[in-house]
């Protein structure tokens, strides 16, 4: 047997520049592999952050409320405000994907004989909310707390210097809110010294923008969870002494 000729694992005779190409093809599959493998994981990671910032982007939006400021009419002893129309994806009823809405009352002076004080408030599903008739029916409707298009909260003998705050859950649809000073059970009083700051915040983009900001979160995760298989793969082909530096940067080069 000459020189140029060994023995391979299974007992065939081969020459050395047989063995030398077999060799050289072993290394280009294994460079070839991976190139394809750190494209992968380029994509994986660019994946990961890309559905990481829409995921924050969506829950920016989400938590991010519409402030709203009522004025108070110490005349009528009532704060009104058109919220018009407030969307989101819930069906008619109480679920979880009502929209939610904030209402603050800072009271900062009362009537005379405070002892008898009621500070009501209403959120009613309206589509005009200077109708009278129809606002008068919508709070008998609320007082009565049979519908869940009609909503009243109510504090009894308010305190001055105090912030009350009431949550509400509304539907999709057109809604007015209506905060009031009254007497007990609703009785008129007189108001004209009474002075109250009202500002309400809504949520309606907490479904529609919260529940594609959890597809995306998940998934992030997945894609990450991918990128560090990868990355393992990749690591593993670096740290095998069949590849060359030269190899490698090549690889990285295409």
């Amino acid at each position: 047997m000459s020189e140029d000729e060994a023995v391979d694992e299974d007992g065939i005779i081969e020459s050395d520049l047989t063995s030398n190409a077999r060799h050289k093809e072993e290394k280009e599959g294994y460079v070839e592999k991976l190139s394809s493998l750190q494209s992968k994981l380029k994509k994986s990671r660019w994946n990961v952050f890309m559905f990481l910032g829409l995921a924050f982007l969506m829950f920016g939006f989400a938590l991010f409320p519409l402030s709203i400021d009522a004025q108070f009419d110490p005349f009528t002893g009532t704060a009104e405000e058109d919220l018009g129309l407030v969307w989101g994806p819930s069906s008619s009823g109480e679920d979880f994907m009502d929209v939610p809405f904030e209402v603050s009352v800072l009271v900062n002076q009362l009537p005379p004989v405070t002892d008898n004080i009621t500070l009501q408030v209403f959120a009613l599903k309206m589509d005009d909310c200077t109708n009278i008739e129809e606002a008068s029916n919508a709070e008998v409707e609320a007082l009565s707390g049979n519908k869940h298009e009609y909503q009243y909260e109510f504090i009894d003998s308010p305190v001055e210097g105090a912030t009350y705050v009431f949550d509400f859950d509304l539907d999709f649809g057109e809604y007015c809110f209506y905060v009031k000073v009254t007497g007990k059970g609703g009785t008129g009083v007189d108001t004209s010294s009474t002075d109250i700051d009202v500002t309400a915040k809504l949520w309606p983009n907490q479904v529609i923008a919260g529940l594609p900001g959890m597809v995306f979160l998940i998934v992030s995760i997945y894609a990450f969870v991918g990128a560090q298989r990868i990355g393992k793969k990749v690591k593993a082909i670096l740290e095998d002494d069949k590849l060359t530096e030269e190899q490698i940067v090549l690889a990285e080069a295409r």
